[in-house]
């Protein structure tokens, strides 16, 4: 009874990728695996929907560069000052994910924070608040740093 167990007080459901939910075990290493799973899912998921978000629509995929509707426009600058009220939160909860261990996660946040500052000038006031230089001269100078990273990063920068 003194020992300590990985234990859930009560049978916790996680979604799978096909959105049924799924009984999530409560017992042992095998409870811990799907939780860290889940968490890496949503920091990557997070990072590329706002990045997603503060893409102009005559540059999302798909679209014609020289055909851009009212209504794509007006929509665009909704959801841009809509990310300009939460301006410092996004700032504050992308630039941790910048220094993550998973790759992924790390270049997806900066090209979330990249899309960000160039959407308007305070979402790039709020970016550049966060302190990120020293970091990216660090990856860049590296050659330890993966490519993908290391254009990301540069790409922020630009």
């Amino acid at each position: 009874r003194d020992r300590l167990r990985c234990r859930s007080p009560s049978p916790k459901r996680l979604r799978t990728r096909a959105g049924r939910a799924a009984a999530m075990p409560t017992d042992g290493p095998s409870a811990v695996l799907p939780v860290f799973e889940a968490y890496q899912r949503a920091r990557l998921e997070v990072t590329q929907a706002v990045a997603e978000m503060a893409v102009p629509p005559t540059q999302r995929p798909g679209a014609d560069a020289k055909v851009s509707s009212a209504v794509e426009a007006a929509d665009y600058a909704k959801c841009i000052e809509a990310l300009e009220n939460y301006s410092r939160q996004l700032a504050q909860t992308l630039t941790p994910l910048c220094y993550d261990i998973v790759p992924g996660v790390q270049s997806s946040a900066f090209i979330a924070l990249s899309r960000l500052a160039r959407a308007s000038d305070k979402l790039a006031a709020a970016v550049a608040g966060g302190a990120l230089i020293p970091h990216i001269c660090q990856l860049l100078s590296s050659p330890m740093t993966k490519r993908d990273i290391k254009l990301s990063a540069a790409h922020l920068l630009l």
